[in-house]
C-alpha cells in the first residue's frame, strides 16, 4: 500500500504522514510530493510509477494536506528567511494550488483525501476519521516526536514535543517582519481564499484587516 502526500513546505504534512505511519506495518510506502502543484500530481505520479518508486499494482490513496496561511507563512519566513523572493512565490503558489483543489475550485487529483493540518493536529477525533478511511489501526504513539525532517519546528526546532507546539500561534511572532505583509498584499488570492473558507480568530481577522 502507497500513500502519496501533497502538500506545500511548512504545512506540517511530516506531522500527518509521520502518525500515518503509526497506524500502519513498516511495509506501508509513503511518498511525499512536497511543493509539486495539484495541477502537476497526475504526471508526477506517472513519472514515480515508471521510475519504480511507487506500486501501482498496490492500493494508492493520496492526501492533500493543507495548513492555515498565517501561520503556514509565519512558519516557511521564519525557516527560510534570506532566501531569493521567486522562492516565496512559488511557495505562494504552492499554497494557493493545494488550497484552490482542497476547497473544490480545482480536481486535479481524483479520490484524494483532504487533511487540514490544524484539525488533525488538535482533534483526536479527527485523526481517528482519518484513519478509519485509510483501514488502518489507531495509534497515538508517535504524537509528541518530532521529526529531523525539515529540521524540526520553523520556531522549536526538535526541543519541543509536538503537541505541546503552539502551531496556531506561529503569526503572533512574525507580525513584525515586514517581508511577512509584503507577499501576503503580493498574494490577494491567497487571503481571499483564507478568508472565505477559514474560520478564523478575531485576532486573525485583525491581521487580515491590515493586509
Amino acid at each position: 500500500m502507497t500513500v502519496i502526500c501533497i502538500a506545500p513546505s511548512r504545512s506540517g504534512h511530516h506531522f500527518v504522514m509521520n502518525q500515518i505511519k503509526s497506524w500502519f506495518s513498516e511495509s506501508l510506502n509513503m511518498v511525499n510530493f512536497e511543493d509539486h502543484l495539484a495541477e502537476d500530481y497526475q504526471r508526477t505520479r506517472t513519472q514515480w510509477i515508471k521510475a519504480g518508486m511507487i506500486d501501482d499494482t498496490e492500493k494508492i490513496y493520496t492526501i492533500l494536506v493543507y495548513r492555515d496561511l498565517l501561520n503556514w507563512w509565519a512558519s516557511y519566513l521564519k525557516f527560510v528567511p534570506g532566501i531569493a523572493e521567486q522562492n516565496y512565490r512559488n511557495a505562494f503558489n504552492s499554497w494557493i494550488s493545494t488550497a484552490r483543489e482542497a476547497f473544490g475550485y480545482t480536481n486535479h487529483i481524483p479520490g484524494k483525501r483532504i487533511v487540514c493540518y490544524d484539525g488533525f493536529k488538535k482533534s483526536r477525533k479527527y485523526r481517528q476519521v482519518m484513519c478509519s478511511d485509510l483501514d488502518g489501526t489507531y495509534s497515538e504513539a508517535r504524537l509528541d516526536e518530532v521529526l529531523n525532517a525539515g529540521k524540526g519546528s520553523s520556531f522549536d526546532g526538535l526541543s519541543v514535543p509536538g503537541r505541546k507546539m503552539q502551531t496556531d500561534k506561529r503569526y503572533i511572532q512574525m507580525v513584525h517582519d515586514e517581508r511577512y505583509w509584503k507577499m501576503l498584499r503580493k498574494y490577494p488570492e491567497a487571503v481571499e481564499l483564507y478568508r472565505t473558507h477559514f474560520i478564523l480568530t478575531q485576532e486573525q481577522c485583525n491581521v487580515i484587516y491590515q493586509i
